[in-house]
């Protein structure tokens, strides 16, 4: 039977923990792009508003007030939607998505 050195032993460790620590520095850096607040004093691009400087980040800007109230019903089809875009939530800004809100009045579709 072959016994594997010592010394490839201690390579094969070095490159397993070479590689992990690769892997969490690149996973932290897509963390943190994820989080970029949009700014929108600065134009827009096609992936959303530029980055606020992480300085000038505020709570508010994690906080959308536009659901609280539902929005009137007395249209033909008896609903209403209200929508949150970054334009409104700069949180949003960047990850893809939105938000909705829909209201149903009685006999509502």
């Amino acid at each position: 039977p072959q016994s594997i050195s010592s010394t490839k032993l201690n390579k094969m460790r070095s490159f397993v923990v070479l590689f992990i620590f690769s892997l969490f520095v690149s996973l932290s850096h897509a963390i943190e792009l994820d989080f970029c607040v949009g700014d929108p004093s600065l134009p827009r691009g096609p992936a959303g508003y530029s980055c606020k400087d992480p300085s000038k980040v505020t709570v508010d800007d994690f906080i959308y007030t536009g659901f609280r109230v539902g929005g009137p019903t007395t249209n033909t089809f008896k609903n209403n939607v209200n929508l949150a875009f970054s334009d409104a939530y700069p949180a949003l800004n960047g990850l893809g998505i939105s938000m909705a809100r829909l209201d149903f009045g009685v006999g509502g579709a």
